[in-house]
């Protein structure tokens, strides 16, 4: 049986001298810390060190790839601004620094930053973060999926356009995490890579700190949005080419808010302004938690032209704004559609449907007022006895039907005598142009009727009542049973 022979102190001091030499050795994974002043050179070694509290020993080359870069050594917290004149990498980067830090390009000419699957992370008490400049623009490429994590009062910033790196293909993805007030902004267009990469944005967090894109920048970015938790607000009219799903879990509350501008071209009096419709499919999901859709703006109206499927409930809460807000896809799912409150504010508005809303759970208007728009319907799934969706909730506001109901008889129960209270606000109107799909308005009896079916406005009830033999023949003849379950599809321009 062989002996260990105890290392001799000559080779303990050649091995130490050997790791030392590897951690300084380009290629070598290393921490390396910054010790410049503001707007020192990225590319000058006497800006790092391998110590987190010296500016010495420096490292043998500044960072690549494969290094973690940490904003600053221990002694230095004040405004600092590293510029370089070629692209740089890391593989993470870090920063505790209590003043400023930016990181951006020494001329007018863009540079690259390559950053790993490290990301980002701003420690608590750590200062604003500038990522770029708008004179010094570096695109910051991500070239595997991570996390950005705010856990700072002090805001992350994306000057410039970024996303996923221009080189390589492959889908990445980008968790943003803001733990307590402080912010994620992206100023300039998220996107996917050049080369192929695809780019997908997961919002998880668990501070009060906002997600925000840019005003009408061009987010180009193509695997879709989740919204896990927390708020992820847009004041830009694209979100992406993806679908936006808002799924929060069990206990959690994630929620997408909008804060959409006009789009002003040409030159007064011939000035043409617009608000564009944000149209990207948005789903709600069904993991638990309270998913809520949000809309404010100064002075504008805000549509959302894209389809909702509702696998789960959906909150909309409207800050009182001119015109309100216009829900124009179609809506379908299993889950209801909730018009509550805007949080920040408490604050309530107008909720215009404007799209087939098909969905099988309810329509619940809680605050504020609501319209059935001339070009909406509103579909009603009929079942046994009593059972249901219904337009329902405690609301302050008017609810008014200028569009038209659908009623869906696949799994109705016929028999006589039974009824369904469909609409149980009671602050409610029907315009001039309310209809039933396969009924007609009988004047004398002030009823919706289509054979034994009745539809009562004023009570917002639906019965039946087996119709006379003369009737049954015309119903069979017609076909009106079939007719109330077809509609064309109408979307609002």
């Amino acid at each position: 049986m062989k002996t260990q022979t105890a290392l001799k102190p000559a080779r303990i001091a050649a091995l130490l001298a050997a790791m030392t030499a590897a951690s300084l050795t380009p290629g070598f994974a290393a921490t390396l810390y910054w010790d410049g002043e503001t707007s020192a050179d990225w590319n000058a070694l006497t800006n790092w060190s391998t110590a987190s509290d010296a500016t010495t020993p420096n490292p043998a080359a500044v960072p690549t790839a494969a290094d973690d870069v940490v904003f600053n050594i221990s002694t230095l917290n004040a405004n600092v601004a590293t510029t370089a004149n070629s692209s740089m990498s890391a593989n993470s980067l870090t920063f505790n620094n209590t003043g400023t830090s930016r990181i951006s390009s020494n001329s007018s000419t863009s540079r690259d930053f390559l950053l790993g699957a490290g990301g980002i992370t701003a420690n608590s008490g750590a200062g604003t973060v500038n990522l770029g400049n708008t004179s010094a623009t570096v695109r910051f490429g991500i070239t595997a999926s991570q996390a950005w994590t705010n856990h700072s009062t002090s805001n992350i910033v994306l000057q410039n356009a970024g996303g996923a790196a221009n080189t390589g293909t492959g889908a990445v993805t980008l968790t943003i995490s803001n733990t307590s007030t402080g912010q994620m902004s992206f100023n300039n267009a998220l996107q996917d890579g050049t080369a192929g990469r695809v780019l997908s944005l997961v919002i998880n967090s668990s501070g009060t700190g906002a997600t925000n894109l840019a005003t009408n920048s061009n987010h180009s970015y193509s695997g879709g949005t989740t919204i896990q938790r927390g708020i992820f607000q847009s004041s830009s009219y694209v979100i992406g080419t993806g679908n936006v799903t808002i799924d929060a879990a069990t206990n959690n509350t994630a929620t997408l808010r909008l804060n959409v501008g006009t789009y002003t071209t040409g030159t007064a009096p011939n000035q043409i302004i617009t608000n564009h419709p944000v149209n990207n499919t948005l789903i709600a999901g069904a993991s638990g938690g309270t998913n809520h859709l949000e809309f404010v703006h100064a002075s504008n109206s805000i549509n959302y032209s894209g389809d909702i499927i509702l696998n789960g409930n959906l909150n909309v809460g409207v800050r009182n704004i001119t015109g309100g807000a216009t829900l124009s896809g179609d809506i379908t799912g299993n889950g209801s559609l909730i018009k509550g409150q805007y949080q920040a504010t408490n604050s309530v508005g107008l909720l215009t449907i404007a799209g087939d809303a098909a969905h099988r759970g309810n329509t619940t208007i809680n605050n504020g007022a609501f319209t059935l728009a001339e070009a909406g319907s509103l579909t009603f799934y009929i079942g046994a006895n009593g059972v249901s969706n219904q337009v329902n909730g405690t609301t302050a506001g008017l609810v008014t039907f200028n569009g038209s109901f659908n009623f869906n008889f696949s799994n109705a129960d016929a028999s006589e005598g039974n009824s369904w209270e469909l609409v149980t606000v009671s602050n409610k109107a029907y315009g001039d142009n309310f209809s039933i799909s396969g009924f007609s308005y009988d004047e004398s009896e002030n009823l919706w009727v289509n054979g034994g079916w009745a539809f009562d406005q004023s009570s917002g009830i639906l019965t039946y009542a087996i119709p006379e033999p003369a009737s049954f023949a015309a119903l069979a003849g017609a076909g009106l049973l079939g007719l109330a379950l077809m509609r064309r599809k109408r979307r609002s321009v």
